[in-house]
């Protein structure tokens, strides 16, 4: 049985009811119910298993973008699918090639917590409101000797919008650390442990679409991300 720090916090993600969600405000906002969408189980398979079917997470089969940074060796640049996700010592992960990514289906305001190992080096991304080629991205990646800065740019027509690319935080991820995330009024906070990456920044032009979470590949390969746990809730508007 698992004893370590970041089990202990996947078990507090669920039973805590939200305590570690960042704030709202109950006139405006009403949360809906935590759907938990992986949990590590106790009893660890050693065989590489498949995403749960009635988990409500899938591997993205498809996506091909163009990036801000083609050709660059680290930066966010071209992308195109060419691997896939699946279950490893109980945590979601890349188990085939190196551009990956897992579907959290579609949602529109929403919390979004769990527990992620995001260290190393290489590169991973996150993707809201992705519909007809529509999206904003957030991306980050960590170097040897140049730090680990994180990005966020906007997608019409799975081309990157000129001049969106933006430098945001800087912060290298290291072990398993609790996430939390809200998406609400078209802004996006993203909170990694104790550090925040984002406050109620703006998602250009976001509606609601499908949220993503993946890896990409680098002169370094990507980054070698692993989902100890993951829940979502929607956010309704109060009447």
């Amino acid at each position: 049985m698992p004893t370590t720090r970041a089990f202990l916090l996947m078990i507090l993600l669920v039973l805590t009811g939200g305590e570690v969600s960042v704030t709202h405000s109950a006139d405006e906002l009403t949360p809906g119910k935590w759907k938990v969408l992986h949990l590590r189980s106790r009893r660890i398979v050693p065989n590489v298993q498949p995403l749960r079917e009635r988990s409500g997470l899938s591997n993205v089969a498809v996506l091909d973008l163009k990036g801000p940074h083609p050709g660059h060796p680290f930066l966010f640049g071209n992308f195109a699918i060419n691997g896939k996700m699946g279950i490893a010592e109980g945590n979601i992960q890349r188990v085939e090639g190196k551009n990956a990514a897992v579907s959290l289906g579609e949602h529109d305001e929403f919390d979004l917590e769990g527990v992620i190992d995001g260290g190393g080096t290489g590169g991973l991304f996150l993707m809201f409101g992705w519909k007809d080629g529509r999206g904003n991205l957030v991306y980050n990646v960590t170097m040897q000797r140049s730090g680990s800065p994180w990005h966020q740019c906007e997608f019409r027509r799975g081309m990157v919008v000129p001049e969106s690319d933006t430098e945001i935080n800087r912060y290298e991820w290291e072990g398993p650390k609790p996430v939390v995330i809200r998406v609400a009024d078209g802004r996006l906070t993203l909170r990694i442990d104790t550090t925040t990456i984002a406050t109620e920044r703006e998602l250009e032009n976001y509606s609601p679409g499908e949220i993503m979470l993946g890896s990409y590949d680098t002169k370094l390969d990507p980054r070698p991300l692993q989902i100890h746990s993951l829940r979502i809730r929607p956010l309704m508007r109060a009447p």
